[in-house]
């Protein structure tokens, strides 16, 4: 049996955050004793209300964004990364949210997990992280946890991010401040090769049994970004994924939402207002 759909990006957003929320990787971290920290992000964010169980909003979950036709920031009352601890939520001090986010990162060991969404990913299983903070923000904070003790990272991210190679864009990276001309904000780079990525593909398999395959990709208006994908199962799991699917369609577009360019330090080229547009 076979299945056919068209997935727009909150739409695999949700997809991907339903499947990665009832992972074991995830699930078992909520235990005593364990740590599980969310970094902040869009796609994330859905995936910390799959786990949370409750609605968040969600425009404010990124740091980092895209929007309105350039790479920028978002206003400074985001929510921020949230850390689980024994599957219980903890409460930052507003203004300490950052620093502690960061020594939470910092502090992960084998037994925890960071969940963090890319920019990028590629065919090779690498992932690329855009970084505008001139520290390097959570993820650098992490790298530590990563490389030395080995503390797993899960990246739920679309297949819109596809790339042909994450390694070749960090090369061609010039830097935070490297651009002598910028449309948005200059970023450096961050690269992962061996973090557990879950796209739709993944997120199908896990939720259904059932093998797709991305056959497309594109769109237009609010379906820009949409992938398409091509699904084969048993005929009982294919309708179960039928199923799932019709309540995913529908889901709402995030909110362009970006800081105000007024006395930002970064003049990228294109002064407008965060209501402007492109």
């Amino acid at each position: 049996m076979s299945l056919f759909v068209t997935l727009t990006s909150a739409e695999s957003k949700r997809l991907i955050a339903r499947a990665a929320a009832r992972m074991p990787l995830v699930t078992e971290r909520l235990g005593e004793g364990r740590k599980l920290l969310i970094s902040q992000g869009s796609t994330a964010g859905y995936v910390l209300e799959e786990i949370l169980g409750e609605k968040l909003d969600l425009k404010k979950t990124p740091c980092g964004c895209i929007a309105y036709g350039r790479t920028c920031r978002t206003p400074a009352d985001r929510l921020g990364a949230v850390l689980l601890a024994g599957g219980e939520r903890v409460v930052w001090p507003e203004k300490e949210k950052r620093r502690l986010a960061e020594e939470a990162a910092a502090s992960l060991g084998r037994e925890d997990l960071l969940i963090k969404g890319a920019n990028a990913i590629d065919p090779a299983g690498f992932a690329g992280f855009l970084l505008g903070d001139a520290a390097g923000g959570l993820l650098m904070a992490f790298w530590r946890s990563h490389t030395v003790r080995k503390c797993p990272i899960l990246i739920p991210v679309g297949l819109e991010k596809l790339i042909a190679s994450v390694p070749e864009a960090e090369r061609a990276m010039r830097g935070r401040d490297g651009y002598e001309r910028s449309i948005g904000r200059g970023c450096g780079y961050a690269v992962v090769g061996d973090g557990v990525i879950v796209t739709e593909i993944e997120a199908i398999r896990l939720l259904s049994g059932c093998r797709a395959t991305h056959v497309a990709s594109g769109g237009i208006g609010l379906s820009a970004g949409s992938v398409v994908l091509s699904v084969e199962g048993e005929e009982t799991r294919l309708d179960e994924l039928f199923r799932l699917l019709k309540t995913i369609k529908g889901e709402p577009p995030l909110q362009e939402w970006k800081m105000d360019c007024t006395g930002c330090e970064k003049h990228c080229g294109l002064p407008m207002s965060m209501n402007s547009g492109i």
